[in-house]
């Protein structure tokens, strides 16, 4: 085997893998937010009450970057809950003191989703849209590279 040929073949190995990872990842997201919408069907009105700022950064030696987390409360059965979302935003999304629509889940209130809310919908799309374009690049390098070693 060639260092070209390799080489080519180690592209095509990384480029299989990114694909086989997003689109996945971007598959199970999906599902999750399916069995959401099925489960969770009981529609309450939940006001903010406090943004919770959480450092996102995966490098302790990286930059700095944060989300913002709401925390809601809503009446379930004469009490008042108080939740998390464990889905962050941008600093300004949100206010404290807004009430938005979350769909509960009956047998299980601590599971729920924010009505409105895209940001899911979007990361399916986003890591599907990866996937893809992994599996175009892969075709590319092992067309450009056979070619290469042929021609």
């Amino acid at each position: 085997m060639s260092d070209t040929q390799f080489i080519i073949g180690f592209f095509c190995l990384i480029l299989g893998i990114l694909a086989v990872v997003f689109l996945v990842v971007s598959a199970l997201i999906a599902r999750s937010e399916t069995r959401k919408a099925m489960e969770c069907t009981l529609p309450v009105i939940a006001e903010i009450i406090e943004i919770q700022k959480r450092r996102m950064n995966l490098d302790a030696d990286g930059p700095r970057s944060y989300s913002w987390f709401p925390k809601y409360r809503f009446r379930w059965n004469g009490k008042d809950m108080e939740i998390f979302d464990n889905t962050g935003h941008k600093e300004d999304y949100q206010q404290v003191g807004d009430r938005k629509t979350l769909y509960v889940n009956p047998n299980k209130p601590e599971d729920f989703y924010a009505e409105g809310d895209k940001l899911t919908r979007t990361l399916v799309i986003v890591f599907r849209l990866v996937g893809f374009a992994s599996i175009v690049a892969l075709v590319a390098v092992f067309v450009i590279g056979q070619r290469f070693i042929t021609g």
